[in-house]
């Protein structure tokens, strides 16, 4: 799993290669574990690409949290405005 660009201003970029078709959660988590985002996306067998929006989020540092059916990925990210 890739997230990028860091620091991030409007949108994360997430690119998932996976061997399976299914649905994958996503969220934004303050420091303290709070969710600020969600977000759910369907992804398909092989390699899938999607944007995560950060609009209206406040600048400092979080963590994107990628759930789903044999995945459990967590990133620090870093926003900026």
């Amino acid at each position: 799993i890739q997230v990028w660009p860091l620091p991030a201003i409007e949108s994360l970029n997430v690119k998932i290669n996976i061997s399976i078709t299914g649905l994958v959660n996503t969220c934004l988590m303050d420091q303290f574990g709070r969710i600020i985002k969600t977000s759910e996306v369907n992804i398909i067998q092989g390699q899938n690409e999607f944007k995560f929006d950060i609009n209206g989020v406040s600048p400092g540092i979080y963590f994107i949290k990628i759930t789903g059916q044999n995945i459990n990925y967590c990133q620090r990210v870093i926003i900026e405005k």
